[in-house]
This record gives C-alpha cells, structure tokens and sequence, in this order.
C-alpha cells in the first residue's frame, strides 16, 4: 500500500468504518512507515471538548422574596493540547529549541504534574545528548498530549420585581465552582507548543555523559486563566437594575 492511499482512508480507519481486510493492510503499512504513522497519531489526537449550560427557574411563587430564584450553569472539559519534545541546544541549526530529537526507546507518561514522563524511560528513549545530535531527529511532531481541561462554573440569580417596568436582578457567580486545578503543558515549556530536552552535568559523574534535566517534563503552573478560565475559584456580586 502507498501512501497516498493510507491518507485516503485514513478518516474511515480511525472511524473504525473499513472491513477487516483493509484494516490489516492499514495497520501493516504503519508498522513500517513512519511518517504516516506520525499523521495517524497527530489526527487522533485532535482536541475534544464538550460544554454544556443549562438555566433553571426554581419553582417557587409567593411574595418577592421567595419567588424569582434562578440558578445556571456551565461545564467545560477538553482533552489535553497535542506538544512537541524538542532539543534545547542551538548547535545543529543555530536556533534552539526548534529541532526534534532521535528517539530510541518508548518515551513512558506518567501523568503525574510533577513528572509528566517517567525519567528512566526519558534515559533510554534519548540516551544522545543534545549537542552530540548531528541531524533531524525522528520523533514525530505533537508526539505527546498534556492535562486536559476542566471548568464548573455556577450561577444563582434572584430576581425581584419592583414595578412593571423595572426589575432589579441580583446575582453571585462563581467561576471554577470546584476550584479544580487545570494544569499547564509540560516543562521546561518554550514557544507555546513544545517542552525542552536539556542535559546537565551528572553529579555523581561530573565528568562523565550529560543526563537529562529532571526539570523536564515537570509541570509548574497552571493554564492562563485569561485564555482558558483556568484559573482558582473566582466569586462574584452584581446588582442589577433592569428596565
């Protein structure tokens, strides 16, 4: 099978839509080639997000104060963003941070923020230290997925009102009801879209081979809450005067 035929039906694969033949000619086409490999990976792993609001009216009717009660809601949950490895070294093309490395070896996802990866598999997946690379590495791009993302806020609203024309609305929101932690991408994270490959000194071996950094793939922050309301639980008053 070629590649422009994998490509064709590439969505029905992932769809799971193809007969069983031509699944095993797919899945053996990928055994062997990389690249398409890679794009297989890059478009499973597009992000998938859900949100839903609903407003409710509570039920109850009498006097002002007991009627006019209102309470809303909004759930957001999104698969962690797709991120590249890169090396942090300038030496192969005079920018650093921008070249993949060579990978040996399963790179293991912990998932846990202060590891994202499992350093002692990192060992054997990139044993070549960064300025000893002499090309283009053969790890694939957006490799690895970071957190996902998810948001609970909720509203409860009263309002009262005063006259035919005028109703007077009073409100408290809380965004992240839940104060749930949305963690950032894994570090040392540089540009956005890629987490750094650095090699140190090892101490017990000063002079020996570099070790990978165990700052890497450390997470130290949590998502911008401007970008993506990620922030810790925010509360908030309004009065209103609607008419």
């Amino acid at each position: 099978m070629k590649c422009t035929e994998f490509l064709k039906e590439l969505n029905d694969y992932l769809d799971g839509q193809l007969d069983p033949k031509l699944k095993a000619e797919l899945q053996e086409h990928l055994t062997w080639c990389h690249n398409c490999h890679v794009v297989c990976n890059t478009t499973k792993q597009t992000i998938e997000i859900y949100k839903e609001n609903a407003i409710y009216e509570l039920p109850f009717k009498g006097n002002r104060l007991v009627a006019g009660w209102e309470v809303a809601s909004i759930v957001t949950t999104q698969t962690g963003n797709p991120f590249n490895v890169v090396l942090a070294t300038a030496t192969l093309n005079g920018v650093g941070n921008t070249v993949r490395p060579n990978i040996f070896a399963p790179l293991v996802v912990r998932g846990d923020p202060a590891h994202w990866f499992d350093l002692s598999s990192a060992a054997a997946a990139f044993p070549v230290a960064d300025n000893a690379q002499t090309g283009f590495g053969n790890l694939g791009r957006n490799a690895f997925t970071g957190p996902g993302f998810t948001d609970v806020d909720f509203s409860v609203v009263k309002n009262t009102k005063m006259t035919e024309r005028f109703n007077l609305q009073f409100r408290v929101d809380a965004f992240d009801v839940l104060n749930h932690p949305n963690f950032a991408q894994p570090g040392p994270f540089t540009g956005f879209t890629s987490s750094s490959l650095i090699y140190v000194t090892n101490p017990a071996n000063p002079t020996g081979p570099k070790i990978i950094s165990s700052s890497f793939g450390a997470i130290t922050a949590t998502r911008f809450p401007t970008a993506d309301a990620g922030s810790s639980r925010q509360l908030q008053l309004a009065l209103k005067l609607r008419f």
